[in-house]
């Protein structure tokens, strides 16, 4: 089995609106609310801004492959991506984890001697 891990930095763009102010208006209906009537609205004093941020960010991927040794090939891959953390010794931490996660996925089970 090999191991193989690829990090690639990543920026994604996100954009917040904030509405101040609203609108007023009223209207009216003929024959009390039912039928044509009439109606008027303005905006009222009201601003939207929107900020837009860059939010930099990294992605991990795990790559785990299976070879028979035998016929020198590749027999199985697994592959798991995620964002990873800026701390190392998290990650240490985790990539057994994110092992585990991947290689029960693999088709053939481990035989446990007893």
């Amino acid at each position: 089995m090999a191991l193989f891990v690829v990090t690639q930095q990543k920026t994604e763009q996100v954009a917040n609106t904030t509405n101040m102010g609203g609108y007023y208006g009223w209207g009216y209906g003929g024959y009390y609310g039912y039928g044509p009537g009439w109606g008027w609205g303005s905006p009222m004093m009201g601003t939207s801004m929107t900020t837009i941020s860059n939010v930099n960010y990294t992605v991990g991927t795990l790559v785990c492959d299976v070879f028979d040794s035998a016929e020198k090939k590749l027999i199985w891959e697994g592959i798991g991506t995620k964002t990873v953390d800026d701390n190392p010794a998290t990650n240490e931490k985790n990539i057994p984890k994110a092992v585990a996660a991947i290689m029960a996925q693999y088709p053939v089970k481990p035989v446990v001697k007893k």
